[in-house]
């Protein structure tokens, strides 16, 4: 693999290879027959440019980027750009590969598939809920003290450092895209970074940070919860109050809802 991608390495920053999947003891799937590779690739060796692999992406109907080890990378470039994982966060092959790519002015397509990516039961890499947790997240296990609110304030904060990280790359002016394939980029970051409001600890002290995504909603943040991010003191002296209100609130549907079917079966008797 290494001495095939050295053969084209000359002139560009990337040499991105091709792999194709090994499925230890399980079956294979068809939706993952096509690699990513695929996606973007003409159908023989070319050589892309920044922005021809950024259109390939804007004109793809995948969600996001992602990209971790499929490729040799010119050391003194990754070194210019001094990029790495994000600590303490799953999904960071997004981050990686997206600002890789980004930052790259050449990357070498080579198709041939020179790695097995092998997939197999019972792998470290899968997270379901019956998994120990891991040491670098014992401490938000041990604010909320459950695995499954544990794993999913994890995900939520993590899609949420790799957006710092990211909007850090974009303001620092080191990337010049369009608004177009910042929204794309943007994306799948939004959702879980917004869900970080669903919880009632914030170990990491993150949502005092949330306001960066706000110029990216479809709506602003509700008042309550721009109170919890702008002056979370505040919002912390305000909480039995809105628990208060929320019980109130809740009465208020059932009294509805139990007046609605009333008036629904009252409907229904009299046309009998």
């Amino acid at each position: 693999c290494i001495e095939e991608c050295v053969k084209h390495s000359n002139g560009v920053d990337i040499v991105w290879f091709d792999h194709d999947i090994f499925y230890d003891g399980m079956d294979r799937h068809k939706d993952n027959d096509k690699t990513i590779q695929q996606i973007y690739a003409d159908s023989c060796d070319s050589v892309l440019t920044q922005k021809e692999w950024l259109q390939r992406f804007i004109d793809s109907s995948e969600i996001y980027f992602s990209a971790a080890w499929p490729f040799l990378i010119n050391f003194s470039f990754l070194k210019h750009i001094q990029l790495g994982f994000v600590n303490y966060a799953i999904y960071e092959d997004v981050n990686f590969g997206s600002l890789l790519f980004l930052q790259s002015k050449n990357i070498y397509i080579l198709k041939q598939k020179l790695h097995y990516y092998r997939v197999r039961p019972n792998s470290i890499t899968n997270s379901n809920q019956d998994t120990k947790i891991p040491p670098y997240i014992a401490y938000i296990h041990s604010v909320f003290n459950d695995k499954k609110i544990t794993r999913r304030y994890h995900e939520c904060s993590s899609w949420f450092l790799m957006l710092l990280e990211f909007m850090e790359v974009l303001d620092s002016n080191k990337i010049n895209i369009s608004s177009k394939a910042k929204q794309k980029f943007l994306f799948p970051y939004i959702e879980p970074s917004c869900n970080l409001l669903s919880f009632k600890h914030d170990p990491l002290n993150l949502i005092p940070k949330l306001i960066i995504i706000e110029p990216y909603l479809d709506k602003k943040f509700k008042w309550r919860d721009r109170l919890r991010i702008k002056n979370p003191k505040k919002y912390n002296r305000l909480k039995p109050l809105f628990a208060i209100y929320d019980s109130i609130k809740l009465v208020e549907k059932c009294v509805r809802e139990i007046s609605y079917i009333k008036t629904l079966r009252n409907k229904i008797m009299q046309k009998f």
